[in-house]
Protein backbone atom coordinates (compact mmCIF):
# COMPACT_ATOMS: atom_id res chain seq x y z
CA UNK A 1 0.00 0.00 0.00
CA UNK A 2 1.18 3.49 -0.83
CA UNK A 3 0.82 6.63 1.27
CA UNK A 4 -1.30 9.65 0.38
CA UNK A 5 1.90 11.72 0.24
CA UNK A 6 3.28 9.46 -2.49
CA UNK A 7 0.19 9.97 -4.65
CA UNK A 8 -0.14 13.70 -3.89
CA UNK A 9 3.13 14.47 -5.68
CA UNK A 10 1.65 13.42 -9.04
CA UNK A 11 -0.50 15.81 -11.09
CA UNK A 12 -3.35 13.31 -11.54
CA UNK A 13 -3.93 13.23 -7.78
CA UNK A 14 -2.59 16.60 -6.65
CA UNK A 15 -6.02 18.21 -6.13
CA UNK A 16 -7.54 15.35 -4.12
CA UNK A 17 -8.18 15.54 -0.39
CA UNK A 18 -6.20 13.44 2.06
CA UNK A 19 -9.28 11.24 2.57
CA UNK A 20 -9.51 10.48 -1.15
CA UNK A 21 -5.77 9.91 -1.39
CA UNK A 22 -5.93 7.40 1.49
CA UNK A 23 -8.70 5.49 -0.28
CA UNK A 24 -6.74 5.34 -3.54
CA UNK A 25 -3.49 4.48 -1.74
CA UNK A 26 -5.25 1.49 -0.17
CA UNK A 27 -5.89 0.01 -3.63
CA UNK A 28 -2.42 0.81 -5.00
CA UNK A 29 0.61 -1.47 -5.12
CA UNK A 30 4.14 -0.80 -6.31
CA UNK A 31 5.72 -2.84 -9.10
CA UNK A 32 9.44 -2.95 -9.80
CA UNK A 33 9.89 -4.19 -13.35
CA UNK A 34 12.90 -5.04 -15.48
CA UNK A 35 13.46 -3.63 -18.97
CA UNK A 36 11.11 -5.22 -21.52
CA UNK A 37 8.45 -6.28 -19.01
CA UNK A 38 4.92 -6.23 -20.40
CA UNK A 39 2.68 -4.06 -18.23
CA UNK A 40 -0.52 -4.72 -20.19
CA UNK A 41 -1.53 -6.00 -23.61
CA UNK A 42 -3.71 -4.51 -26.33
CA UNK A 43 -7.20 -6.01 -26.38
CA UNK A 44 -6.98 -7.54 -22.91
CA UNK A 45 -9.37 -6.53 -20.10
CA UNK A 46 -8.24 -3.27 -18.52
CA UNK A 47 -8.14 -4.28 -14.86
CA UNK A 48 -5.64 -1.70 -13.61
CA UNK A 49 -4.42 1.83 -14.16
CA UNK A 50 -0.74 2.71 -13.76
CA UNK A 51 1.47 5.59 -12.72
CA UNK A 52 5.13 5.67 -13.74
CA UNK A 53 7.24 6.62 -10.71
CA UNK A 54 10.69 5.93 -12.11
CA UNK A 55 12.05 4.64 -15.42
CA UNK A 56 10.41 4.70 -18.81
CA UNK A 57 7.62 2.84 -20.59
CA UNK A 58 6.50 2.65 -24.21
CA UNK A 59 3.17 2.02 -25.87
CA UNK A 60 2.79 -0.16 -28.97
CA UNK A 61 0.16 -1.34 -31.38
CA UNK A 62 0.66 -4.97 -32.37
CA UNK A 63 -0.33 -5.85 -35.92
CA UNK A 64 -0.65 -9.47 -37.05
CA UNK A 65 0.28 -10.06 -40.68
CA UNK A 66 -2.54 -11.96 -42.38
CA UNK A 67 -0.35 -14.11 -44.65
CA UNK A 68 2.09 -15.23 -41.95
CA UNK A 69 2.28 -15.88 -38.24
CA UNK A 70 4.41 -12.80 -37.76
CA UNK A 71 3.34 -9.87 -35.63
CA UNK A 72 4.89 -6.42 -35.75
CA UNK A 73 4.97 -3.73 -33.11
CA UNK A 74 4.43 -0.08 -34.04
CA UNK A 75 5.31 2.61 -31.53
CA UNK A 76 2.35 4.58 -30.23
CA UNK A 77 4.07 6.76 -27.64
CA UNK A 78 6.25 7.00 -24.59
CA UNK A 79 5.26 7.24 -20.95
CA UNK A 80 7.25 9.69 -18.82
CA UNK A 81 7.82 9.74 -15.08
CA UNK A 82 4.71 11.04 -13.32
CA UNK A 83 2.41 10.04 -16.15
CA UNK A 84 -0.79 8.10 -15.57
CA UNK A 85 -1.55 5.41 -18.17
CA UNK A 86 -3.86 2.48 -18.72
CA UNK A 87 -6.82 4.85 -18.41
CA UNK A 88 -8.97 2.25 -20.18
CA UNK A 89 -9.48 0.75 -16.72
CA UNK A 90 -11.90 3.62 -16.05
CA UNK A 91 -13.73 3.77 -19.37
CA UNK A 92 -15.96 1.27 -21.15
CA UNK A 93 -15.40 -1.16 -22.76
CA UNK A 94 -12.56 -1.60 -20.21
CA UNK A 95 -10.06 -2.99 -22.73
CA UNK A 96 -6.50 -1.78 -23.23
CA UNK A 97 -6.07 0.02 -26.55
CA UNK A 98 -2.31 -0.57 -26.77
CA UNK A 99 0.42 -2.76 -25.32
CA UNK A 100 2.70 -1.18 -22.70
CA UNK A 101 6.24 -2.34 -21.94
CA UNK A 102 9.05 -0.98 -19.83
CA UNK A 103 11.85 0.60 -21.87
CA UNK A 104 14.23 0.30 -18.90
CA UNK A 105 14.05 -0.84 -15.30
CA UNK A 106 11.02 0.94 -13.85
CA UNK A 107 9.01 1.54 -10.71
CA UNK A 108 5.27 1.70 -11.36
CA UNK A 109 2.24 2.16 -9.15
CA UNK A 110 -0.63 -0.16 -10.05
CA UNK A 111 -4.09 1.09 -9.11
CA UNK A 112 -6.87 -1.49 -9.00
CA UNK A 113 -9.27 -0.27 -11.69
CA UNK A 114 -12.35 -2.12 -10.44
CA UNK A 115 -11.88 -0.81 -6.91
CA UNK A 116 -11.27 2.71 -8.20
CA UNK A 117 -14.46 2.54 -10.25
CA UNK A 118 -16.33 1.45 -7.11
CA UNK A 119 -14.91 4.43 -5.21
CA UNK A 120 -15.92 6.95 -7.85
CA UNK A 121 -19.37 5.39 -8.28
CA UNK A 122 -19.99 5.90 -4.53
CA UNK A 123 -18.60 9.42 -4.32
CA UNK A 124 -19.57 11.97 -6.97
CA UNK A 125 -17.14 14.58 -5.67
CA UNK A 126 -14.23 12.18 -6.04
CA UNK A 127 -15.51 11.24 -9.50
CA UNK A 128 -15.67 14.91 -10.51
CA UNK A 129 -12.22 15.81 -9.17
CA UNK A 130 -10.57 12.76 -10.68
CA UNK A 131 -12.29 13.07 -14.06
CA UNK A 132 -11.42 16.77 -14.18
CA UNK A 133 -7.73 15.84 -13.85
CA UNK A 134 -8.04 12.98 -16.34
CA UNK A 135 -9.63 15.29 -18.91
CA UNK A 136 -6.66 17.66 -18.52
CA UNK A 137 -4.26 14.75 -19.00
CA UNK A 138 -6.10 13.40 -22.04
CA UNK A 139 -6.35 16.89 -23.56
CA UNK A 140 -2.58 17.33 -23.20
CA UNK A 141 -2.01 13.93 -24.84
CA UNK A 142 -4.29 14.97 -27.70
CA UNK A 143 -2.37 18.24 -28.15
CA UNK A 144 0.94 16.34 -28.18
CA UNK A 145 -0.42 13.89 -30.74
CA UNK A 146 -1.62 16.75 -32.95
CA UNK A 147 1.80 18.38 -32.77
CA UNK A 148 3.53 15.10 -33.66
CA UNK A 149 1.15 14.56 -36.57
CA UNK A 150 1.67 18.10 -37.84
CA UNK A 151 5.45 17.62 -37.67
CA UNK A 152 5.24 14.59 -39.96
CA UNK A 153 3.34 16.41 -42.68
CA UNK A 154 5.23 18.16 -45.42
CA UNK A 155 4.19 21.48 -46.81
CA UNK A 156 3.47 21.35 -50.56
Amino acid sequence: MQTPDTLRQFAAFGTLTNEYLKAIAAITTELNLKKGAVIFEEGKPAADMFLLVEGKAELFYVVEETHSNVSKEFGAGEISVGELFGLSALFEPYKYETTAKTARESSILKIDGLELRKLIEKDRELAYLLMKQLVKIMNQKLQNTRAELAATRTVA
